[in-house]
């Protein structure tokens, strides 16, 4: 009952972040009863809507389940038809703190693989460290380390079809050759120089330092 629960505030907290209304007999008689009487939603002019407590209780699984969803794209490399379920079963037993951990070892990500918003938490506003994140900028890798790209984050469409022309997508393995003043990075065998501000927006999972660097 509880993790059904959860599914419909998620259900409601994602509707109203899309600014839709949701119509009180679009929601089982049962689910709303049970809401209501946990005061985590009210129904106004035949309409759902979320108290405060319901609000922050349906953000907080929608951030999981993308958290979890980055977690299983990026680390565990799982593929798509199978990243959904998974994450739903996780953000049903994900604790703050093991959310928080979770957020700060993927670098603290803005967006899921599917490009939707993850809302941020605590750890985000305060940028904390106490895990070594394993996703990072490109611009946070070190001289002869290598990073696989997990994806890219730019609104900036001109940056985003140079980085493609570049033949920089996820998957791809990028090899640090210099970082300053401009980087200048090895993929396959092009070397290619980016501005730090490009490379800013290149999120890469860690995976060690190429061998023969000086």
């Amino acid at each position: 009952m509880i993790e059904q629960l959860e599914e419909v505030l998620e259900h409601l907290w994602i509707k109203k972040d899309k600014g839709a209304e949701v119509k009180m007999k679009s929601v089982r008689d049962e689910d709303l009863s049970a809401l209501m009487d946990q005061g985590l939603a009210e129904v106004v002019n035949d309409r759902v809507v979320l108290t405060t407590k319901g609000d922050e209780g349906g953000r907080g699984i929608v951030r999981r389940h993308r958290l979890a969803e980055r977690l299983l794209h990026d680390v565990l490399e799982m593929n798509d038809t199978e990243i959904h379920d998974q994450a739903c079963r996780f953000e049903h037993i994900l604790s703050p703190g093991v959310e928080e951990n979770i957020c700060t070892l993927l670098g603290h990500p803005k967006v899921c693989p599917h490009g939707t918003p993850i809302p941020p938490g605590p750890c985000c506003e305060e940028r904390r460290i106490k895990a070594k994140s394993i996703v990072v900028p490109l611009t946070d890798l070190g001289v002869g380390e290598k990073g696989i790209v997990s994806y890219l984050h730019t609104k900036r469409h001109p940056r985003l079809h140079k980085l493609m022309s570049f033949g920089i997508v996820p998957g791809l393995t990028i090899h640090v050759h210099r970082t300053s003043p401009s980087l200048v990075i090895q993929v396959g065998e092009t070397t290619i120089a980016l501005e730090r501000g490009i490379g800013e927006d290149i999120f890469v999972r860690r995976k060690g330092r190429k061998t023969g660097e000086e």
